[in-house]
């Protein structure tokens, strides 16, 4: 078992991916190094880490970047 403290938003279990969607509150400094830290482990441990961001307009290149269902590696 994983030894990660995070709540994703979202998880798909089938594609091994964690989804976040970012509001304002991770723009913060100190919230950024958290998240870079937690994220990079998790995509270590072989999860797909997948972000979204508060302005819904930038979404696209979001699902654009992830071919949902497959397996990441």
């Amino acid at each position: 078992m994983l030894d990660h403290s995070v709540v994703p938003d979202f998880t798909d279990v089938e594609a091994g991916a964690l989804v976040f969607v970012d509001g304002p509150h991770h723009k913060q400094p100190l919230q950024q190094q958290l998240d870079e830290r937690q994220r990079s482990a998790l995509d270590a441990a072989g999860l797909r880490v997948v972000v979204f961001g508060e302005d819904p307009r930038q979404w696209d290149a979001v699902f654009a970047e992830y071919r949902w269902g497959d397996r990441p590696g």
